[in-house]
């Protein structure tokens, strides 16, 4: 529906002069990218140091809470666990004798 192109986009010339850059000498561009490049470097490295001074920070009531229920997961969910061990072991062994364990049937294997 537009009858006109879009508009073109400025030249890089165009930008330096809007900015002034383009008016600079070769010494004074180069400065100014390493006070750019040197202000990003300390930003970054700010954020960093407050990535690594996380780690030592007290854990909170929720952090604590989730733990617990963790470990109280790990301890009911155990028996299933050693279930598993056992069946490992047995498969092994049937392995090791060079007979094929035989897989029991459960009610949703019976069902199709």
């Amino acid at each position: 529906t537009d009858v006109f192109p879009p508009q073109q986009t400025p030249r890089k010339e165009d930008l330096m002069m809007e900015t002034g850059e383009y008016f600079l000498n070769e010494q004074e561009r180069q400065t100014r990218k390493k006070i750019a490049k040197y202000e990003e470097q300390k930003a970054k490295s700010a954020e960093k140091r407050k990535e690594r001074e996380k780690v030592f920070e007290a854990p909170t009531a929720a952090d604590t809470n989730e733990a617990k229920k963790r470990t109280r997961e790990e301890k009911s969910g155990g028996a299933s666990k050693k279930e598993s061990a056992l069946e490992m072991a047995n498969r092994l062994k049937a392995k090791s004798s060079g007979q094929q364990a035989k897989k029991q049937k459960t009610a949703k294997d019976l069902l199709l």
